[in-house]
């Protein structure tokens, strides 16, 4: 092999060419002898492999790039031009990329045949699995054992680290592994259907290639011809013979994909044997070829422009054959479809043919045509691209320990198995019924399916368990409704929130609910309480919020003679679309009121109905077909209307188009599954504003997805397919896509990309290996059990219990297969976590980026992620800023954690970032984030310069001994001054920032500078995996079904699923349900041990946030003696103190569930009850600051939809009483006032805080100003450059909250920043100032302030009060007083009436009289008049 060593100089000698050696022209394929799966499967039919340069010294790459034919690319970009999840991964699905490393096993061979080989080991699969690279035939030899030579050269530089050029024979000889044997690939020639009507053919392939294949796949190839059976003789006691005709026969051949000439001339009879029973016969003038009898199975199509009918025949064994008519024109195959189509519409209708209307006829006969709709969009002819099927579409059948092999024997024990599939249009949520318990499956980003929680026990609100029959979400996806088989006459309602069935609705006393549907296509995405509810008879409205039965009477429509509806769907505009099981369907644009439209039967019960968002196509799902109706009318006065709008006229009818399987692939599919077909209720793709463009559907363990393009235009090729090992129970796509498809198997839940079906082939319909994985581990298990009893009776003894059937907790009962959590560019969970296995402790790598807030923190952390491969370039962006508030705001407010993996000089290394919030309000977020972390990236604009929040943050990350990497961002604006911004740092920090990486996040400047310098600057995290477990709780956030869910580090020992581990705060004990990291959103991992940021949930679940104390440790159960605890946080303490209150009382009980639940993920809001005479029930909520407040608020507004008024912030303070007692005072309305001041108490004092103000030295006088002005005490002013200054002030914690920092933003025109921190309490003159209406204290609008500010104050709330309370019939006073003294008064007038209108020259006594009279009127309603004062006028009152 190295004769050639000399001639590859050249090649490596040119450094600037990125690609050094190159062959053209080959196939790749992916070689698994021992893999259920197949033996081998083709990757790409056409490719280049290359080995190219990287960026890196001594590593080089193997690239295998799929080749396009002419066209073939931009055919396919135009088909995922809509999927951005196809576009991101399209690089990776058209190339292959393999680090050269001796690991690979590289080798090349030249065989026999002459075909020239590559191969090397897959490093994701099992060990024998080999990726091979078979050459062109046209390329050279010499080209093969050249690229072998530099590929052995590569492996060389890569390990010792010196060039190719310095190696020896006897070194190069190491890489050579061509002793290796490579086992044939046995190429499958990639199917290419025929364009070719009249040959029928189905990829025909060579039978040497076929017997080949079938002995390399263990007999899954059918390698035998295929037989014509034994033909079964009619019946005796035929009637009449409706149908004569000759014509050629073919049958269809398995083995060649092929329909193969049988007879030259038979003659085919369709015969009435009597009681609705037809007889088809075919036979020859020298043999009877077939007998079968007339019904649904045959699934008769017809095809006029090849005069030819194909049909299936069944055996009594259950055999499946398709067979072929050939006609000599199309008169005889007319002639011989109504015969046919006589026998079996009479069989499935009891009805005779000639009873039926002329248009009834032809509508059948129409639907089993093989005819292209019309005004069909235009379709231009195109090839499909497959997209090869990789490991990320198949299941990934390895069990966590939650989805153990002993748990899928508990399952398959308990009797049932997945029925049912709900799929959520507003919370990205999947639900599977299996028998009376319910799965909750979380969509994830990256379109997989997260398992959430299992819903054990459906039971009536009685405590009655029950099985749904039928189940639909409802009212925003936060109900369901389900059927139960017991209970005809009523439906159930779970609140999902709590999993628990709440209310049983009794629909009628008579009327029976045989199904349901929404009120429109979308409602449950909205609050609409109403839907729909049918009766074999009768159709009618379900309304929850009726009184007593809950069907509305006067929208009742009830049939008089038997229709037996069966399903019913609805338009985006609530038209309503009814099916039968005699397989009619009746279009309505409401209620109550005949049908606009009805479509006659073919015969088949209808078993399902779906119906596009415009009502323009009606799918209607059959046993052995789907029917799709086009409902817009094409002529008459009508034109344009739907059937739902406007009754067809006579001689018009909606147009059908039957969608069947092909013959030849049913008769595959039953020769397969051994099964007829049975579809499962067909749905359209599904969006508010997406197009119906696919149709989903499964027979079997097939799933089968029509494109509605091709359909349409009438192509021979417009379904695709997916086998199963198991039977399909319930599919449907997600909720926005027509590319992602939900699967419920039996026992597994999936989330199939569509780009995963492939066309009907031999290969895609041959079943599966039927040994997967969990059959081989309980096949395993149950000979291990057999070991060891024979061991325990050789012995005499027992024998210890093996260690795989060590009890697992039992977790969950419902399993997801599919990865929960996928990165991105495609690598499986399954391949990181291989990755992270092999990375050691010392390369590790905990940081925080921290910063002013505003200076690019989020943005940067974008950059990295994107850097690292963990996120796709050009997505979302604040990828980690989760809260809608924090995008809205662009600011962070909670501290989030993501995972990522770096490659640095040909190491991994893991690298867990923290990105913390940057305001003051969130310090104890920052604090937090430190203790989790080695170092910290110190992020500073570079036009903005050190502010005060880079000072605070740099202290506390330095007090906690953080290593500290400075890093200047927005160096590419015009302002950036880094070089007086590097002086600063110095100067201020006393670091060395020579060396500080200039960047800019936004466009990604020197970025990548940043992950080399963490690497090889903060220290790797110190830990022992051998020691007991010692884990952190960082934080924790609260999931509505899993419970809390903790963020931790991990500092000695390992956790993983099934362990148990012990609080200390608290003592009690826990069954970890999963472990995993945040890559970047949840990613399940086997286990997390030292070093590592993960997260941790139990099972059962952590029900109370106050269970899970920040800052407490974790270890293992019965290792609490020999683990210290980490000294944990000091809890943070609420500084601002607000009441809050709904508008109107009646949403009393939405808003505090809504408090309830943003509180549940913000565990330093406190919240009390309280009430108030003025605004009712309300709560006393304590925030951090006012911006923590601000955004609380504004939470409760954008995701609860909350009306809420707010009254202005006030603080703590503490009264000190005579007899030594101390109380906190948080609610103004509990202030002592002057009077028991005097009497008991003997001090007053507030809360004081350290302000720290950096600003341009041109404002300096005015923020002293408005320092002084609010009571300050100056306690340093700084100039850290010549025109910066840093500028301390001991200011009252009140007048901080009074929005100090938005009038210090105003002076300073924005240029000033401000940070605080506590400074103690401080004896203060303060006093309560009240408002009081008619002498009446509004208890709202209490105020703690200090007596300078009492004068000021009052004057501005009764002048500003008066503008929003209506006059009265008598006269208001309003007043601001502290205690009895009356700070300022405001007097609104009260209405006059004219008691003298009526007297014209009356005595001046008359007129005194009356005049006396209307005075005492008026004292008397004022000492018994109420002043009512309407909520608005408190909120204006209130607002700012």
């Amino acid at each position: 092999m190295f004769m050639l060593k000399n001639v590859t100089k050249y090649l490596f000698g040119d450094s600037s060419k990125e690609t050094i050696v190159e062959i053209p022209q080959g196939q790749l394929y992916l070689v698994r002898p021992r893999s259920p799966k197949g033996y081998s499967e083709l990757i790409f039919k056409d490719a280049a492999a290359t080995v190219r340069r990287t960026g890196q010294d001594f590593q080089y790459q193997l690239v295998i790039q799929r080749v396009y034919e002419e066209g073939e690319e931009e055919l396919l970009e135009e088909e995922n031009g809509e999927d951005e999840i196809a576009q991101a991964l399209g690089a990776e699905k058209d190339e292959k990329i393999f680090l050269m490393d001796e690991q690979l096993r590289f080798r090349a061979e030249i065989r026999d045949n002459g075909q020239k080989v590559l191969a090397w080991r897959d490093l994701s699969g099992d060990e024998d699995d080999l990726y091979e690279f078979v050459c062109d035939s046209t390329i050279p030899a010499t080209e093969v054992t050249s690229f072998e030579v530099v590929a052995v050269k590569c492996q060389y530089e890569r390990k010792y680290r010196k060039p190719q050029d310095t190696a020896t024979e006897a070194e190069l000889e190491r890489f050579n592994f061509s002793a290796q044997p490579i086992p044939s690939a046995s190429p499958i020639r990639h199917p290419v259907s025929s364009n070719s009507a009249d040959s029928l053919t189905l990829s025909p392939v060579p039978k040497s290639e076929l017997d080949d294949t079938s002995a390399k796949m263990g007999g899954l190839a059918i390698s035998k011809k295929t037989v014509a059976p034994k033909a079964r003789a009619i019946p005796e006691g035929a009637k009449d013979v409706l149908v004569t005709s000759t014509a050629e026969l073919h049958l269809f051949d398995f083995a060649s994909q092929t329909f193969v000439l049988q007879d030259q001339e038979v003659t085919a009879t369709v015969s009435d044997l009597g009681s609705w029973r037809y007889w088809l016969q075919i036979s020859s003038a020298s043999k009877p070829w077939l007998g079968s009898d007339v019904v649904e199975d045959i699934n008769p199509v017809f095809n006029f422009e090849y005069s030819s009918f194909i049909f299936n025949h069944f055996t009594e064994d259950g055999s499946a054959y398709s067979w072929l008519l050939k006609f000599k024109d199309q008169a005889a195959v007319e002639h011989f479809q109504m015969g046919l189509m006589q026998a079996l519409w009479e069989h499935l209708n009891r009805t005779k043919w000639i009873k039926a209307k002329d248009d009834d006829r032809q509508y059948v006969l129409d639907a089993f045509q093989d005819i292209a709709m019309e005004d069909a969009p235009d379709y231009e002819e195109e090839e499909e691209s497959e997209v090869e099927e990789t490991e990320d579409d198949e299941p990934d059948t390895q069990y966590q320990s939650d989805d153990s092999a002993d748990e899928a024997e508990d399952e398959s024990k308990d009797g049932n198995v997945n029925s049912q599939l709900a799929v959520g249009y507003k919370h990205d949520r999947s639900f599977v019924v299996r028998g009376s318990k319910i799965g909750v499956f979380k969509h994830t980003p990256n379109n997989n399916l997260e398992f959430s929680t299992n819903i054990s026990k459906v039971e009536t609100p009685k405590g009655k368990l029950f099985s749904p029959k039928k189940v639909m979400l409802h009212a925003e996806d936060r109900n369901m409704i389900l059927q139960n088989t017991n209970d005809p006459n009523s439906l159930y309602r779970m609140d999902l929130e709590y999993g628990k069935v709440v209310e049983e609705w009794k629909v009628h006393d008579d009327i029976p609910v045989t199904t349901f549907a929404p009120e429109k296509k979308f409602s449950q995405m909205t609050g609409e309480q109403t839907f729909l509810g049918l009766s074999q008879n009768a159709l009618y409205r379900i309304d929850p919020r009726v009184s007593g039965n809950k069907l509305v009477d006067s929208e009742l429509k009830q049939y008089v003679s038997k229709n037996d509806f069966s399903a019913a769907a609805t338009t985006a505009k609530g038209y309503i679309a009814v099916a039968s099981n005699k397989g009619d369907i009746r279009l309505f644009d409401r209620l109550g009121i005949n049908a606009k439209t009805h479509i006659p039967a073919l015969g088949e019960p209808i078993i399902g109905l779906d119906v596009s968002a415009d009502g323009r196509w009606v799918l209607a799902t059959c046993r052995t077909y789907l029917l799709l109706i086009d409902a817009q009318q094409k002529e008459g006065k009508n034109e344009g209307k739907l059937g739902f709008e406007r009754a067809f006229a006579k001689d018009a009818k909606p147009q059908p188009r039957r969608l069947g399987l092909a013959p030849a692939h049913v008769a595959q599919f039953q020769h397969e599954t051994k099964q007829p077909l049975s579809f499962t209720t067909a749905h359209f793709n599904t969006g508010v504003d997406d197009k119906e463009t696919s149709i989903i559907t499964a027979t079997g363990p097939f799933i089968v997805t029509w494109n509605m393009k091709k359909v349409l235009a009438g192509r021979k090729d417009p379904y695709t397919i997916k086998r199963y090992a198991e039977e399909v129970k319930a599919d449907n796509f997600k909720y926005g896509s027509d590319k992602n498809v939900i699967v419920a198997l039996p026992n597994e839940v999936n989330m199939v990309a569509k780009q995963s079906f492939k066309k009907p082939t031999r290969e895609s319909i041959a079943a599966p290996a039927p040994v997967g994985r969990s059959s081989v581990l309980k096949q395993m298990r149950s000979c291990l059990r057999v070991c060891y009893e024979a061991l325990g009776s050789l012995n005499g003894a027992a024998r210890p219990r093996p260690p795989y059937q060590t009890p697992q907790p039992s977790i969950r009962n419902f399993r997801t297969s599919i990865r929960r959590y996928a990165p991105s560019k495609g690598q499986p969970a399954g391949d990181i976590e291989k990755r992270i296995a092999r990375i050691p402790l010392d390369r590790y790598r905990n940081f925080c980026i921290v910063a002013h807030v505003d200076h690019g923190k989020s943005t940067l952390s974008d950059r990295l992620l994107e850097l690292t491969g963990t996120i796709e370039p050009g997505g979302k962006k604040q990828f980690l800023d989760k809260l809608a508030v924090e995008r809205e705001r662009g600011i962070t407010v909670k501290a989030q954690t993501c995972s990522m993996i770096y490659n640095y000089h040909g190491n991994d290394y893991l690298l867990n970032l923290v990105d913390t919030p940057g305001h003051v309000d969130f310090r104890a977020e920052v604090s937090r984030s430190y203790a989790s972390c080695g170092g910290a990236v110190l992020l500073v604009d570079a036009s903005q310069g050190v502010q005060a929040q880079t000072v605070a943050n740099f202290y506390l990350a330095f007090s906690q001994g953080l290593y500290l990497l400075p890093v200047l961002n927005k160096v590419d604006l015009a302002s950036a001054e880094p070089t007086r911004v590097i002086k600063q740092i110095k100067e201020t920090f006393e670091l060395d920032a020579d060396e500080a990486v200039l960047v800019s996040a936004k466009t990604g400047l020197n970025v990548a500078q940043v992950l080399p310098e963490i690497i090889k600057k903060i220290p790797p995290p110190e830990g022992d995996t051998s020691k007991p477990l010692r884990m952190l709780l960082v934080d924790s956030w609260y999931h509505t079904f899993r419970g809390v869910t903790l963020l931790v580090r991990i500092f000695d020992g390992t956790i993983q699923t099934g362990d148990k581990v012990v609080s200390f705060a608290t003592g009690i004990e826990y069954i970890v349900g999963e472990v995993g990291i945040m890559y970047p959103d949840q990613m399940p991992q086997t286990v997390l041990k030292a070093g590592q940021l993960g997260y941790v949930f139990f099972n059962p679940g952590i029900k109370r946030m106050s269970e899970a104390k920040v800052g407490d440790t974790y270890t293992n159960v019965g290792k609490r003696g020999q683990v210290e605890p980490l000294p944990g946080f000091e809890e943070p303490k609420s500084m601002v103190f607000v009441a809050a209150y709904p508008v109107d009382q009646s949403d009393h009980s939405h808003l505090e569930d809504s408090i309830n639940q943003v509180t549940l993920n913000d565990r330093s809001v406190t919240v009390q009850k309280e009430y108030s005479e003025a605004l009712g029930a309300g709560w006393r909520l304590g925030f951090l600051g006012t911006l923590h407040c601000s955004v609380f608020e504004d939470r409760l507004r954008q995701e609860h939809g909350a009306s809420i008024i707010i009254t202005p912030p006030n603080v703590p303070f503490q009264v000190i009483y005579k007899k030594g007692k101390e109380d906190t005072i948080r609610n103004p309305a509990f202030f002592p006032d002057d009077e028991i001041a005097k009497q008991d108490v003997i001090g007053l004092r507030e809360p004081y805080v350290l302000v720290t103000i950096t600003m341009p030295d041109d404002y300096l006088g005015t923020v002293i100003e408005l320092c002084e002005g609010n009571r300050g005490e100056q306690k340093e002013i700084a100039f850290f450059t010549a025109t910066q200054v840093i500028l301390k002030y001991e200011i009252p914690l009140a007048q901080l909250v009074d929005d100090f920092f938005g009038k210090l933003k105003g002076i300073t025109k924005g240029y000033a920043t401000l940070d605080y921190e506590e400074a103690g309490w401080r004896e203060s003159n303060i006093v309560k100032l009240q408002l009081l209406v008619n002498k009446v204290p509004v208890d709202a609008v209490a105020r703690v302030v200090h007596t300078s500010q009492v004068d000021r104050l009052g004057k501005e709330w009764v002048q500003k009060f008066k503008e929003h309370v209506d006059r009265q019939m008598f006269e208001v006073i309003i007043q601001a007083a502290v205690g009895r003294k009356v700070i300022a008064r405001e007097t609104i007038k009260p209405f006059r009436k004219d008691v003298l209108a009526k007297l014209h020259a009356s005595d001046v006594s008359r007129r005194r009289k009356l005049l006396e009279n209307q005075k005492e009127g008026r004292k008397k309603l004022k000492a018994i008049g109420n002043v009512s004062i309407d909520n608005s006028a408190f909120q204006k009152f209130l607002a700012k």
